[in-house]
Formats: structure tokens, sequence, C-alpha cells
């Protein structure tokens, strides 16, 4: 199992304040967003929303998306 993976096992037996503790102590190590990339991601959000609304996009179901992600971060 990896360390990531155990480490996660670990903060979720923590009870819920000391996750959120946890959490912002964590985001705190994180690069500040720039304001160039919070703008690309609006404009893609907005993109991304108008093709759901127009029907051009089907979308993905939120369970084989949460799938995907943990399978791409190795969880």
């Amino acid at each position: 199992m990896s360390m990531a993976r155990r480490l996660l096992q670990e903060a979720l037996e923590l009870d819920e304040r000391e996750r959120a503790t946890l959490t912002l102590q964590l985001m705190d190590t994180l690069s500040p967003p720039d304001a160039r990339d919070e703008a690309a991601w609006l404009a893609e959000i907005e993109r991304r929303a108008h093709r759901a609304l127009s029907g051009q996009s089907r979308g993905v179901d939120v369970d084989d998306a949460v799938d995907r992600i943990e399978r791409d971060l190795g969880l």
C-alpha cells in the first residue's frame, strides 16, 4: 500500500474537526493559485456548463468519475 493511501486511511479515522484542520494545513502547503490559472479554469467551467446545458456533452456518471480519479491517483 502506498504511503499516501496509508495516510488517507489514518486521516479518515480522525473526527470531523481534526480532518478539517488537517485539510486546511495541507492546503496551506500548496502554491497559491495564479490569477491567470483561475481565469482559465472559470472559462473552462463556463465552456463545459454550456456544452452540458445545450446537450452537446453527455457528461460522466459521478461514480464513474470518482472511480477514475481514485484510479489515476493510485488510491
